[in-house]
């Protein structure tokens, strides 16, 4: 049985590789995005009618969440459409100090 963290990951690695936010494949899988956070983060572990929502919505077969993690995991950034993309340093305090 997969510990609900490792199968958190899971869920995140193939999110993160398909450039998903929480919130769109939340919105894609008709579930509430703090419930996938809570599954990301391994808190919840899912139903099996909603793993198959989420596999469904990202095209996965359920159980691939189940297999090892090949390779690194993906950046865990992702830039939503229409936003800008960049980071920048911003000092602390008004002086940069």
């Amino acid at each position: 049985m997969t510990p609900p963290r490792e199968f958190g990951e899971r869920v995140m690695k193939f999110r993160l590789e398909r450039r998903l936010t929480q919130e769109e494949l939340a919105r894609k899988a008709s579930i509430a995005r703090n419930s996938l956070s809570e599954i990301e983060c391994g808190v919840f572990s899912p139903s099996v009618v909603v793993l198959e929502l989420i596999a469904d919505a990202m095209g996965v077969p359920p159980g691939e969440f189940f297999k090892p993690i090949d390779g690194p995991m993906p950046p865990k950034i992702v830039p939503r459409p229409g936003r800008h993309s960049s980071f920048y340093h911003r000092p602390f305090g008004r002086n940069g100090g």
